[in-house]
Order: structure tokens, then C-alpha cells, then sequence
């Protein structure tokens, strides 16, 4: 189980310690924090009620214990005493949440738990109707009041947040793509979406031409938090994928026709072949 006390119970190494000795102060920057007399956990205060219920993240109760991603905490990303990321311990000193059941007393393969498998939701139903409205805004301005009216359903009763206030296409948009973000996580949306918004272009996609290889979302690197011991201060830092300089292509839009249906159909050609394959 994790160490019920602030101090940690698995801490790194020292090789590792000193693999990272910028982490309690060097050459980063931090946020100061000590200035207002706050401990780090002010940065979730007061978030959007989602952001509980799909992330793990320092100083919370997760199966019931106290779980803490500072450094040296009981589930920071090095607390293994491997480098980050490594040994089932998460890199971003983040864990997800949404789609674990603490029903039971351990997760393994041999321990059941009622599992409520979800085809197909109200919110994701809201969501898709908000999208059709907004695209349709684009020619005729009086559907986008509802598109608004319609996504902020999820905002307000989900989300606890106030209504969005937009009231032009590219602010519609912009809370539109955060309300879908933060609604559908892990749930086989996100990346899809971003494709969809891709091929419509303009307000869907920070303002490229429709099929546009730039996709922001696709290009920003993934990012981590770290937290110093005493909790009073952090940064964040960027990933160091191997993949990291990956950049999104317009061949990614539309995934090949099988060479094995081309040959079976005599009305499918390669001229009918999926562009840039």
C-alpha cells in the first residue's frame, strides 16, 4: 500500500536524486508559491468538477490511501528509483482515474468488479449536436446561440462551470474543442476529433485552411509537472519522447483502402486509392 505520510514511503535512489538535481532548485524556474503561503495543491482548487473524477494528482485519496507526487512522494514519477516513467509509475506525475473501479480491493486480472460498459452517452449525444450546430453557424448565424446553449450542458451539469458566454464562431469554437476535450477523455475521441477539425479547417482548427497537415494539438509536446519537496514550488517540463519531432501529415487524414479489396473489386483502382498512399 502507499505511505500515509507526506514524506513519501518509495523514494528514488540517490543515483537517481542525483540524476535530477535541479528538482529542489538549479537552473529551473519555478512558480513561488511560499510568497502567498500556499502548498502547491491551490493549483487544483476550484477546477472543473471533471478534473477530479479523471485524474490522480498530488496530495489526493486514491483508494483510500493519500497519494503524493512531490518529490520523493509515495507515487512520484521517479519514486521507484528508476528514471521517469519507468517501472508502471506514471511520467507526468499524473495518474488516470476515469475507468478504474476502487470497488474492489486490488486491480488484477483475477479480481471482478462490476463493470458499467458505456455504448454510447447523452453528453457524447449533446457534444455531437453542438459540433453539427456550429458548422452549420457557419452559413446561417442563427444556430449558433444553440450550438452554445447546447454544449454548455455538459459544461454546467458535468463540468460545474458557468455557462460559456461566446458569442462568435471562434470563441464557440475554442470552448466547444476544450468542453469535447475534457468531457470524452479516454474514451476513443480525442485524437479523431482533432482529424475531424483538421479536415473542416477555419474556427475548427485555430484558423487553417480545411485539410491543413498543422494541426496544433498534434505538434504540441507532451509536458510534466514536478513538485519540490517542501510543495511550495514547481515547474513543468517537456517530455523527452524519442518521437518527439513527429509531425502530422495529411496522409494521417485517411487510413489506406487494403491493396486485398482493390484486387477483389473490379470497380475499385489504385487511381481510387486514399491521397499520398
Amino acid at each position: 500500500t502507499f505511505s500515509m505520510n507526506n514524506t513519501g514511503g518509495n523514494h528514488p535512489t540517490q543515483e537517481v536524486i542525483d540524476r535530477f538535481p535541479t528538482i529542489d532548485g538549479g537552473t529551473y524556474t519555478y512558480a513561488d508559491w511560499e510568497k502567498e503561503g500556499k502548498d502547491i495543491f491551490a493549483l487544483w482548487e476550484n477546477r472543473d468538477k471533471r478534473f477530479y473524477a479523471t485524474i490522480v494528482q498530488d496530495s489526493c485519496e486514491y483508494y483510500g490511501e493519500l497519494v503524493t507526487m512531490h518529490k520523493t512522494g509515495n507515487l512520484q514519477r521517479c519514486s521507484l528509483g528508476e528514471a521517469p516513467g519507468t517501472a508502471e509509475m506514471g511520467s507526468t506525475n499524473y495518474l488516470w482515474r476515469k475507468g478504474v473501479y476502487i470497488n474492489d480491493w486490488r486491480i488484477f486480472v483475477d479480481v471482478p468488479t462490476d463493470y458499467h460498459y458505456v455504448i454510447f452517452r447523452y453528453g457524447r449525444a449533446l457534444l455531437n449536436k453542438a459540433e453539427a450546430l456550429l458548422c452549420l453557424a457557419k452559413s446561417d448565424p442563427s444556430k449558433l446561440s444553440e450550438a452554445v446553449a447546447t454544449f454548455n450542458q455538459t459544461r454546467t451539469v458535468h463540468g460545474g462551470l458557468p455557462e460559456s458566454e461566446a458569442s462568435t464562431l471562434v470563441e464557440a469554437w475554442k470552448d466547444y474543442k476544450i468542453e469535447r476535450h475534457v468531457e470524452l477523455p479516454m474514451e476513443g475521441d480525442y485524437y479523431w476529433s482533432l482529424l475531424r477539425w483538421g479536415k473542416y479547417g477555419e474556427e475548427a482548427n485555430d484558423g487553417q485552411p480545411s485539410g491543413s497537415e498543422v494541426i496544433k494539438e498534434l505538434r504540441t509536446p507532451a509536458t510534466f509537472i514536478e513538485i519540490s519537496s517542501d510543495r511550495h514550488r514547481m515547474f513543468i517540463g517537456t517530455q523527452g519522447y524519442g518521437n518527439a519531432d513527429r509531425t502530422f501529415s495529411k496522409k494521417r487524414y485517411l487510413y489506406p483502402i487494403p491493396q486485398s479489396l482493390i484486387n477483389a473489386n473490379s470497380a475499385i483502382t489504385e487511381k481510387d486509392q486514399n491521397p499520398l498512399w
